[in-house]
């Protein structure tokens, strides 16, 4: 029986060790979670604009043409909930801060990550923000990065030593400058807008969230108006493949109807660039993100429209 404990220990130990070398080096390789913390609070005491948001705003806003000192906070997929707990966590930090801009997609009030497909993207905010799950139940990735990263990544991870970072096309600021792909025919186009609606329809949108949702957003106007910050609610622009789906859906007309109260309950203007015509099919890098011409344009209509002392 020692013998057998022997050749087992004997063949575990590499794992072992291997697996022990790669969490710590892991902890090493630089993504969008850690790198925008790093770079957000290296300028906490200029930054005037925060933009909170999901992929949309991540590659729809540029902070280094905003008329003020801005960063983009925004990231893929995330939520209401964790642009409150971002928010909250540096909003005492952002001594000069005057903006807050607050993007609501079509999705964003019925919309929670941790039920959502990408849900594990809420163990980088637990591991780098410490920001605690909606709901708190045992997640392996929450203790091991090799969980968190996948098989597939740690096994190129150790192939290629070079591979450091996962952070590609982000700005120090936080912009993501999404490429400027070919738009493909009417038809594909139409195709591919009511295959993304019907995808955040059925596998985006929790219509039980409502309640919670306006309440985070609640709280981040609350908190900015407390700290004379200026709460700017604005929905980007998607293509007209996409936004064609939205004029009978009753979860689009619901999600008006709470944004026109919270703009009149707090008296704040609530910006609508949904079918804003100034964008045009050449503006889009799909069917709702803006590509870095589009990205342009919104940053300058922000200047412009929003930024207004």
């Amino acid at each position: 029986m020692r013998k057998l404990a022997v050749k087992i220990t004997i063949f575990i130990l590499p794992f072992l060790i291997l697996g022990g070398f790669l969490e710590i080096r892991l902890k090493k390789v630089i993504n969008s979670y850690n790198f925008k913390k790093n770079n957000l609070e290296k300028m906490l005491p200029e930054c005037k604009v925060l933009i909170m948001g999901n992929s949309m705003a991540y590659c729809g806003i540029i902070p280094e043409q905003l008329k003020y000192i801005a960063f983009n906070f925004a990231n893929n997929s995330q939520d209401i909930y964790y642009d409150q707990m971002l928010f909250n966590k540096y909003l005492n930090k952002l001594p000069n801060l005057k903006y807050v801009i607050i993007p609501v997609a079509f999705i964003s009030l019925f919309n929670f990550l941790d039920k959502g497909p990408e849900y594990w993207r809420t163990s980088y905010y637990l591991r780098y923000y410490d920001i605690p799950k909606r709901q708190t139940k045992f997640d392996l990735k929450d203790a091991s990065m090799i969980a968190l990263y996948g098989i597939d990544f740690c096994a190129n991870y150790l192939i290629k030593a070079d591979m450091k970072s996962q952070v590609f096309g982000i700005s120090i600021k936080g912009w993501r400058n999404f490429p400027n792909y070919s738009i493909l025919n009417e038809n594909m186009m139409k195709d591919l807008g009511r295959k993304k609606y019907i995808d955040d329809t059925n596998h985006q949108m929790d219509l039980d969230g409502v309640d919670e949702n306006y309440a985070y957003l609640q709280k981040i106007i609350n908190q900015s108006k407390r700290g004379n910050i200026t709460p700017i609610l604005i929905s980007l622009p998607a293509s007209k493949y996409y936004t064609r789906n939205l004029h009978d859906d009753s979860s689009f007309s619901l999600m008006q109807e709470k944004l026109a109260g919270l703009s009149h309950t707090y008296r704040i203007k609530y910006y609508n660039y949904f079918f804003d015509k100034r964008f045009i099919d050449s503006d889009f890098s799909d069917t709702i993100h803006l590509n870095s011409m589009g990205a342009n344009k919104m940053t300058s209509i922000i200047n412009d429209e929003l930024l207004v002392d």
